[in-house]
């Protein structure tokens, strides 16, 4: 069964996708935020010692290396995620909210 759409239904469908530079925006505040905190969280794994150390079974590095590096990467999301929310209705951009 094929449904036909209308234009004022893809009209509408169309009004919810993100702007291009909103994306483009979202990326670049992520990887920014990401690439900002790396270091002072591993300075953090260093000194509380949250660190992989090699063992040649599993690990295979040659030094032992930070493992919180996932957290740069959820504060890259969390900042991205408040920009979203703060810029997007600027943008015309719905929230969850409204």
């Amino acid at each position: 069964m094929v449904v036909a759409t209308t234009a004022n239904q893809q009209d509408k469908r169309s009004d919810n996708r993100m702007p291009a530079v909103l994306t483009a925006l979202l990326a670049l505040v992520a990887a920014v935020t990401a690439a900002l905190t790396v270091p002072a969280i591993c300075r953090v794994a260093v000194t509380r010692k949250l660190l992989d150390y090699p063992d040649g079974d599993r690990h295979h590095h040659a030094t032992p290396v930070p493992r919180l590096g996932g957290v740069a990467v959820v504060a890259g999301l969390l900042a991205a995620a408040m920009v979203a929310y703060f810029v997007g209705p600027l943008m015309g951009v719905a929230t969850p909210s409204g």
